[in-house]
């Protein structure tokens, strides 16, 4: 094993570990497309059995209609904004659990960030990743990489 997987290998985590990583008023955003980390969203409701609080994740066009987006519980602690809806996303607004904001994304994007240094919140990237060296992609069912 070459020293990039050797690091890679000791920040790879469980998308709990991860989680327990999280601070109270954290915003998430997720990556799009073959980025989405679908393994780790699936795994949002253990946030439920966390301390935490005041989280925010945002989401653009996702892939699936993850359980997150219709539980009336985990919408207590976590705030869902999505910026382009597929059906799920449709459902859980009208359920009231995942607000829109505007649709022009790279806007919308700067502007939440700079919201978030006035507000002194960490942002967190929930993504999917291939370790450095490696010639395929790692499969991250359920893995993180911080």
């Amino acid at each position: 094993m070459n020293q990039y997987d050797q690091m890679y290998a000791k920040k790879t985590m469980t998308a709990e570990e991860a989680f327990n990583l999280l601070q109270d008023g954290d915003v998430m955003f997720s990556a799009q497309a073959a980025a989405e980390p679908v393994a780790i969203l699936d795994k949002l409701p253990y946030l439920k059995q966390t301390k935490l609080k005041d989280l925010q994740i945002n989401t653009c066009l996702p892939i699936q209609d993850f359980s997150f987006f219709h539980d009336q519980d985990l919408a207590k602690i976590l705030e869902h904004t999505g910026w382009f809806f597929n059906k799920g996303c449709r459902i859980s607004q009208k359920e009231r659990i995942t607000s829109a904001i505007p649709q022009s994304s790279t806007t919308v994007l700067n502007k939440k960030l700079d919201r978030l240094r006035y507000e002194n919140r960490r942002p967190v990237v929930l993504a999917t990743a291939s370790a450095n060296g490696s010639s395929w992609l790692h499969d991250l069912v359920g893995k993180c990489h911080l």
